[in-house]
Order: C-alpha cells, then structure tokens, then sequence
C-alpha cells in the first residue's frame, strides 16, 4: 500500500474527530454556528480518511511502473504440441505460473498513474497483471471485474480525479517452445519483447 495515502488517511481520520468532538462542544456551549461549522468540516475530513483508505486498500498487489524498464520476465516452455508453460518472474522477486492452451500468449494488466497533485507527494504510477492467458489464434481478449482502485476511478469521480486508469494488453504473441520475453511499459501500451538466448 502506498504510504502517503495511508499517513493522509490517518491525518483526516484524526483531523476529523478532533474537529467533530470539539464542534459538539462548542455547540453544546451555545456557540451553534461555530460547533456546526467544525462538525461540518470533521465530516468532510473522517470521508476524505476513509476515501484515502478505501484507495490505499484498493491498490494492494500494485507495483512500481517504470517506463522503459522490464516489468516482468516471462519464460515459456512447451508442455505438448497444443499447451505451454509460462513463469512470470516479477522485478521485485515474485514467480506466478500458469498452464496455458494454443500457442499464443497475452497479457492483461491495469496501469494507474496518480494525479500530478499525489505524484507530489510521494505516489509513483503502478500495474497489476491481472491475467496471462493462451490461445491459437490472434485476437485481443478483454479484461474482468474485481475492486481495487482501478474500478474505484471508473465507478466514482472523485477518485477518477484523483487517479487516471487505463487498461494496459500486450495483445497475442505467438509463443516458441523455449523462449524468453521481457514485458516492457512503452508510451503506447504493454509489449512482450523478445529476449535472446537459451532458457535455463
């Protein structure tokens, strides 16, 4: 999770009963309109918290974007004339493996890039995959639901100005019995580009 949307959340949570318990005070001692402006205002900032928290939450198994940079190796292996292999091994370590069909392979990832105003604070673009799929033919497959903060910035606006979302596909690559591949972010999109020599 990011930490500067967790350390925000926790600010506004703590802004925001501070302010509420004071406002009921100054309510209670008959400065209503000054109790009901800080009321207002805690309110305001307790949302903001549990916003910034629900989008930290959200953007568990995100990781850093660097464009230019591999992502991710993907290394397939022929498990018989119609299925392969294929192991994602992640920049930071992590190893996901898949069993797939046909003899094409694609990728489909999400990509988040953070508002300029949270970039200054911290917050770096991530990905996710969020699948690897196979197939014998070439067309591009869409991508399926769940709730992370790339649903949140289509489902909501105020995050949707907060983060840009996009879908990010390699599209097919036919795949070859031993082969290696680096998943690349370029300006355009997500790319599969060949590594060469032998596979381990």
């Amino acid at each position: 999770m990011p930490k500067p949307v967790l350390v925000g959340a926790l600010v506004c949570a703590v802004l925001g009963l501070v302010l509420l318990v004071a406002g009921l005070r100054a309510a209670a001692g008959r400065r209503v309109l000054g109790g009901v402006g800080m009321i207002a205002i805690g309110g305001w900032s307790l949302a903001m918290g549990g916003l910034a928290g629900v989008m930290a939450i959200g953007y568990r198994g995100y990781r850093p974007l660097r464009t230019g940079a591999p992502l991710a190796t993907v290394t397939t292996r022929e498990r018989d004339g119609a299925a392969f292999r294929a192991d994602v091994r992640f920049a930071d370590g992590e190893t996901r493996t898949f069993e797939l069909e046909g003899s094409h392979i694609y990728v489909d990832a999400q990509v988040v890039r953070w508002s300029p105003a949270l970039k200054a604070v911290g917050l770096t673009s991530g990905f996710t995959v969020r699948s690897v799929s196979g197939r014998a033919g070439g067309d591009d497959a869409g991508a399926g639901g769940g709730f992370d903060v790339f649903h949140m910035a289509r489902r909501l606006p105020l995050v949707g100005r907060l983060v840009q979302v996009e879908p990010a596909m390699t599209g097919y690559r036919r795949t070859e019995a031993a082969a290696q591949y680096e998943l690349v972010a370029t300006s355009s999109g997500l790319v599969l580009r060949k590594v060469g020599g032998t596979v381990p």
